[in-house]
């Protein structure tokens, strides 16, 4: 794990080596599919792009754990529908029945 930390990237156009800069938005949605990073270059060269990204278990596990986390919701979502379905319900028939009363 170490030497993909130590690992320098060199720019496509000139040869130096890259440096990380902030992403976009686009760029951190992407990332959620698949893990990348966006690199700049020297002012000199002035290239910009997304490369993939080196240490992908970590970006994995991060992914994994957001998936768990929504089919968790969904899970509740669903628990607490089926839960709150019958009290729903009677309320609804009681204005029903109500709004029926009145209009007589």
């Amino acid at each position: 794990m170490e030497a993909a930390r130590s690992q320098t990237l060199i720019c496509p156009r000139c040869g130096q080596s890259l440096h990380r800069t902030r992403r976009s938005f686009s760029h951190r949605l992407l990332s959620i599919v698949y893990p990348v990073r966006y690199y700049a270059c020297t002012p000199a060269c002035g290239w910009t792009g997304i490369l993939p990204a080196v240490s992908r278990l970590k970006a994995r596990k991060r992914r994994l754990l957001r998936v768990a986390l929504l089919l968790m919701l969904a899970l509740c979502g669903i628990v607490l529908a089926r839960h709150l379905a019958p009290y729903w319900n009677n309320q609804h028939t009681d204005e029903s029945v109500e709004e029926s009363d009145t209009a007589e």
